[in-house]
């Protein structure tokens, strides 16, 4: 499961009464509110044994187009946020690594 503090962000940016800058600015050196979240947050429930707790790289299709820089912003189960970089690659497809533990998986570009 999730920290009661991660649940409380997420419902907060669910119902609109938190953005994503708003709840986890504190956590990143990036600046959030010139970001603009892509699609929706995916949630990878980790199962021990069964798929963690190794690191696993994620395939995700976008509508995309190739060559585009994306943030890719993992929240794990614990509260910890981190940012990598990720480009578009052929036909939307987006490849990034999550920890072997329950996470969510935002991804950000920068607003026009």
């Amino acid at each position: 499961g999730f920290a009661p503090e991660v649940v409380a962000a997420e419902q907060a940016i669910q119902n609109g009464t938190m953005d994503i800058a708003a709840a986890y600015s504190g956590k990143v050196s990036l600046n959030l509110p010139q970001y603009v979240q892509v699609g929706s947050a995916v949630t990878y429930e980790v199962v021990p044994g069964v798929n963690g707790p190794a690191v696993q790289t994620q395939m995700e299709q976008t509508s995309l187009t190739p060559g585009q820089q994306l943030v890719v912003m993992i929240t794990d189960a614990a509260g910890n946020v981190t940012v990598s970089e990720a480009i578009v690659g052929e036909n939307g497809v987006i490849q990034y690594q999550i920890p072997g533990a329950s996470c969510i998986v935002r991804l950000l570009r920068i607003a026009e």
